[in-house]
């Protein structure tokens, strides 16, 4: 378990801020989400202000999610938010459990992008249109998963937990890094950031 301790200015204090601060969070991936987002924000409204010139605002991204969230609203066909976010559960467990191999994790991206191609979903209130669109993000999620877990031709056991029965060893020349992706047109790709032993 690992804890930590956020410190919040005064003047965004709040119970949970406080209850953060003085209890720490048993998280293993928060403390860097937390302490990054913190750290983004310090400064910033000084440094818009400060801003002369702006970039031009693109529209387009914004129409488009506009366009998805009332088809959600209004659609009288479609599913239910849960029944596809139990889908991709069921595919990231079963191609990405705890034992991994090539065939797998490609066998779990085409489903991936099958559940993709063919959800359709349908919320009744803006609270159902939020999980939707959650939903769509999970499965870009899962689908990094499963990319990372197939590029990454090593095992690191402890304390990852990531198994390749086709590639069982440990192989620190290779895969001592960080994986890096990025989505470009479609496909993935990939760099590594090393890490110093």
């Amino acid at each position: 378990m690992v804890c930590f301790s956020i410190s919040s200015p005064s003047h965004i204090s709040t119970p949970a801020s406080k209850t953060l601060t003085s209890s720490g969070v048993p998280w293993a991936g928060a403390p860097g989400a937390f302490t990054m987002g913190w750290r983004a924000g310090e400064g910033q409204p000084e440094k818009a202000g400060a801003q002369k010139n702006h970039l031009p605002v693109d529209t387009r991204p914004v129409e488009a999610l506009k366009e998805t969230c009332s088809g959600m609203l209004t659609s009288q066909k479609g599913l239910h938010w849960r029944e596809v976010e139990l889908a991709v559960q069921s595919a990231v467990d079963y191609y990405a459990g705890d034992v991994r191999a090539e065939k797998t994790l490609g066998r779990g991206l085409e489903r991936l992008k099958d559940i993709k191609k063919n959800a359709s979903f349908k919320a009744e209130n803006p609270h159902e249109l939020m999980r939707c669109l959650e939903v769509q993000s999970i499965i870009d999620n899962a689908e990094m998963v499963l990319a990372a877990s197939l590029e990454r031709q090593e095992s690191r056991r402890a304390p990852f937990g990531f198994y390749r029965v086709d590639f069982p060893e440990q192989d620190d020349k290779e895969w001592l890094a960080f994986l890096a992706l990025k989505k470009k047109e479609g496909k993935f790709e990939f760099s590594r950031i090393p890490i110093k032993p």
